[in-house]
C-alpha cells in the first residue's frame, strides 16, 4: 500500500512502538466522563474506555506511518 522497500522489521517496531505509545496515552483520559458515562466502574464505562482508547491508537498509528512513509521512500 505505501510502497516500502526498507526492512520490514523495523516498519514493524516503529507502528508497534507507535500504537503502544498512543495507546498508553490515550489511556489516561477517563472517556466514560467525556462521553457523559456517569458510572465509570461498571462494564459498559471500562469498555468503553478500552474502545476508544483503541481507535484512538490505531488512528494515531495510522497518521504517524503516513508521516513516516517518505522517510521510507528513501530507500528504493
Amino acid at each position: 500500500m505505501f510502497g516500502f522497500s526498507g526492512p520490514d522489521w523495523f516498519v514493524a517496531l516503529i507502528l508497534v512502538i507507535a500504537f503502544a505509545l498512543s495507546f498508553s496515552i490515550s489511556l489516561l483520559f477517563d472517556w466514560s466522563k467525556i462521553l457523559r458515562f456517569e458510572k465509570k466502574e461498571t462494564s459498559i464505562g471500562i469498555l468503553v474506555s478500552v474502545i476508544f482508547s483503541i481507535a484512538l491508537s490505531v488512528l494515531l498509528t495510522l497518521f504517524i506511518l503516513i508521516l513516516t512513509e517518505p522517510i521510507f521512500s528513501a530507500f528504493y
